[in-house]
This record gives structure tokens, sequence and C-alpha cells, in this order.
């Protein structure tokens, strides 16, 4: 029920057959909307619908870079109390969008360096948080997300 990263950044694990090619692990972002590509690459069935993931068949056998910049989050909330998140993870940034009711407040953390977010960068590194928004909004719209 949050974007810290205690919630979102969750570790993704696949138990592949003895003898499959596979590299240790990895630090790319991943979403867990690549978890159906990903399997559907790995035992050879077409994914027959577009799906939102790509397949990390490549990362998981040779540590394969993932073409990808930024992983979005977004959390429904509770409608009721008009309570909504949407989050963009970019490099070792991470702006959290918190909606509530009619207000809207912004939290950018640094996760390498301040890996338990205590401290929120969005006054000092304003043109940041435009950026990170910028891309948010951006994706918004793609995905039709009634917040855009």
């Amino acid at each position: 029920m949050c974007m810290y990263e205690e919630s979102t950044h969750v570790q993704l694990a696949f138990m592949l057959p003895k003898g499959a090619k596979q590299v240790a692990s990895s630090d790319q972002l991943v979403s867990s909307v690549d978890i159906l590509p990903t399997i559907c690459d790995l035992i050879d069935v077409p994914c027959t619908q577009a799906v939102d993931g790509i397949s990390l068949k490549l990362t998981i056998e040779d540590g394969t870079t993932i073409d990808r910049d930024r992983i979005y989050v977004q959390f429904e909330g509770n409608g009721a109390r008009g309570n909504f998140q949407r989050s963009i993870i970019e490099v070792s940034h991470k702006l959290i969008v918190d909606l509530f009711k009619d207000e809207v407040f912004f939290d950018l953390y640094d996760v390498i360096a301040d890996t338990q977010e205590k401290y929120n960068l969005a006054f000092k590194e304003q043109t940041r948080v435009r950026e990170l928004s910028d891309h948010l909004i951006a994706w918004m719209k793609v995905t039709d997300d009634h917040f855009s």
C-alpha cells in the first residue's frame, strides 16, 4: 500500500530445469508484467496476445542488458478515500506521486545512495522531479490512466 522500496523492490526469481543456461543474478529493471512473456519465451510458446512486459530470457541466460530506461508502478489505493499513487523509477531515482483527494504530494529519492528512502529530494532537485513527472504523465496517457 505504498511506493517505498520495501513494497516495490521485490526480487524476481525463476527456477529453471537442472542444466539450463542461466546467470546467477542481475540488477536490471524488471517488472511483474515481464513474467508472462518470459515464461512463454522460456518454454517456446508464443504469446498470442499483446502483453505489456518483455521477455527476460536473454537476461536469464547470459545477462543481456534489457533495453529499458525506467519502470512505472501504480497503486489504486482506496478509491472511497481518494487515495492513489503513481511512481517512476529511473536509474537511481524514484519519484512517488501521492494523489490524496484534491492534494498531490511528491517524493524523490536516490534509492542507491539512500536505500531506506529517508531523504526526500523533491525540493532540492525540482528539475529532476519535472523530468520524471513528464515521463510519468506520458506513460499515464499511453496506458489510458484516468489520472492523466
